[in-house]
């Protein structure tokens, strides 16, 4: 995300050490990469395909109690949010 707003034209160091100084970095853990796992099955049968690197975003925020904050409207479904507690905001 740092390097699409507001970091353009930064280094990846200069990434890091914003994301660092503005974000948690939560562990990624074998157990999270299986939720990831799951939490793709269980979606894909309810018609929402999720790529690897969301799937694992998500399975991090519900391993660690918080919610997968996303733009991306095909997470905003109920059926989803039976699935994981997604946190809907629109920053366009």
């Amino acid at each position: 995300m740092g390097s699409l707003y507001g970091y353009i034209d930064a280094s990846p160091d200069e990434i890091t050490r914003a994301v660092n100084a503005s974000m948690e970095i939560l562990e990624t853990t074998d157990e999270t990469a299986m939720e990831a796992y799951d939490l793709q099955e269980e979606l894909q049968d309810r018609g929402v395909p999720v790529d690897q690197l969301d799937a694992l975003i998500a399975a991090s925020a519900q391993e660690h109690g918080g919610w997968f904050a996303t733009a991306e409207k095909q997470f905003w479904r109920d059926d989803v949010q039976e699935v994981i507690p997604v946190a809907t905001y629109d920053p366009y």
